[in-house]
């Protein structure tokens, strides 16, 4: 990419020139038919860098946005992570060139302490630094007594594929607690036959990369409430008026933007309910609430 960029335009001769636009259209075109929008060097990034810099209060993913804007959802599919994905297999995972100028391309980017440990193996040792992380799942696994996923990290990638589709037409999607997501019945038999053959199939794929959206912005929303909380009885032991008033409006913008990404939660019940601006209200009052009862807890008082 880098030499085709500088042969298009630092090229000495148009012929040269001429080399590098097409070696670079080439390339560019192969990871978008391969790997859709989410596989192009670079676009990912812009997307998310136009995002941080925009109005929208929640994070957004490119991919999801795609999903949000086009009706269609296999046409969607297939302009987020490539052609294949329409005959149900995501070849997005094989193809995906977004991360060929990334300084950490091995990292599998998570929220909390977990994806504080994988940058770290990742920063450390490169590539090998991944079987450092799947060792170190695989024994996270295995102390909650999740034994099959805890085989799965311990073994090669061709075994641990076999093992996950048996998992999946048995026990179906699962979480940490052991909660059935989607049921095995739910998965097509065609779908689990070719991810234990190593291939990645659009389906299985489609309920991963869902599944972590969900957490992802589950997780955002729990800490901007924790932080609007935070500050707010900051400011209302500051006695700073404006500053409570602001941090009010900031709350019920939250509100109005759980509201934009429930439809990616298929609108369920219980899913990013909306607060009410009393329950900020009460933080303060909650707050010493909770330090009388620990100081009773410690000093009697």
């Amino acid at each position: 990419y880098s030499k085709a960029f500088k042969q298009t335009f630092k090229g000495e001769t148009p012929e040269t020139k001429a080399i590098g636009r097409r070696t670079l259209g080439y390339s560019i075109a192969h990871a978008a038919l391969g790997a859709g929008a989410t596989g192009i060097p670079l676009l990912s990034t812009a997307f998310w860098l136009t995002t941080f810099i925009g109005d929208e209060d929640e994070p957004d993913d490119l991919e999801r946005f795609i999903k949000r804007h086009v009706d269609d959802d296999k046409l969607a599919t297939a302009l987020s992570r490539g052609v294949f994905s329409s005959f149900g297999v995501d070849l997005s995972t094989k193809l995906n060139q977004a991360k060929i100028f990334h300084p950490l391309p091995y990292v599998d980017y998570q929220t909390g302490e977990s994806g504080a440990k994988d940058i770290f193996f990742n920063a450390l040792a490169g590539p090998s630094g991944t079987t450092a992380v799947n060792f170190y799942r695989a024994h996270e696994y295995l102390t909650q007594g999740d034994t099959m996923k805890g085989i799965e990290y311990m073994v090669p990638k061709g075994i641990r594929s076999a093992m996950e589709s048996y998992r999946l037409a048995t026990e179906g999607y699962t979480m940490r607690n052991g909660d059935v997501v989607v049921d095995p019945r739910e998965l097509d038999t065609a779908s689990l036959l070719l991810n234990g053959l190593g291939i990645p199939a659009t389906e299985i794929q489609e309920v991963k990369w869902t599944r972590g959206q969900q957490y992802e912005l589950e997780q955002y929303f729990s800490k901007e409430s924790g932080k609007l909380r935070k500050a707010y009885i900051k400011a209302n032991k500051a006695r700073d008026r404006q500053e409570m008033k602001n941090l009010r409006e900031e709350w019920r913008e939250l509100q109005e933007a759980k509201k934009r990404v429930r439809p990616f939660f298929n609108n369920a019940r219980g899913v990013l309910e909306r607060q009410p601006v009393s329950d900020l209200l009460k933080a303060p009052r909650e707050q010493r609430k909770r330090e009388k009862k620990a100081r009773q807890k410690i000093s009697g008082n």
